[in-house]
């Protein structure tokens, strides 16, 4: 439980250090995935085949509740538990882990590559997916504009629709 606790406050806190000043979206994803030994999977590569793939949402339940990929899976970060999701993942379909722009699905997927899945870092997260025209959803599984932006600091890089932050 101390390993999982010091390495939240170490993501955390590594979250909260990254400068966006002067940077395009593509550095910043980029820094936050090089933070982690774990191969990536780009919008372009899962636009027209995102459902062959286990697609897994690292972010807080309340993003995942305004808007998600569809068939996305929430897991969480803070309370990831993969002894509850075990039983959702296919022994041979590999695993996509989203979050907002990355770094939280990146330390995710490592955990997972560590139990033994093929799983990848969805590079750019949600905010590539929806920037770029790709559908989100709501609870109800209808399509929305509305996206919940991480924080204030986080949603300038949601470039179209309604970014929530409650």
């Amino acid at each position: 439980m101390f390993l999982w606790i010091l390495t939240f406050l170490i993501s955390t806190s590594t979250m909260a250090e990254i400068s966006f000043e002067g940077k395009s979206f593509d550095d910043v994803a980029m820094e936050l995935n090089k933070k982690h030994n774990v191969l990536y999977k780009t919008t372009y590569e899962l636009k027209d085949k995102i459902d062959q793939y286990i697609v897994l949402d690292a972010r807080d339940q309340k993003e995942f509740n305004v808007s998600h990929i569809k068939n996305a899976i929430h897991v969480g970060f803070k309370d990831f538990d993969y002894k509850s999701i075990r039983p959702m993942l296919t022994p041979n379909k590999e695993i996509v882990v989203y979050c907002s722009i990355g770094y939280r699905s990146a330390v995710v997927a490592q955990k997972l590559m560590d139990k033994g899945h093929k799983a990848f870092n969805f590079y750019g997260g949600i905010f590539d997916w929806f920037n770029r025209g790709n559908p989100i959803v709501d609870n109800e599984n209808k399509l929305t504009e509305r996206i919940h932006g991480y924080n204030k600091k986080w949603s300038v890089w949601v470039k179209r629709g309604e970014v929530v932050l409650k």
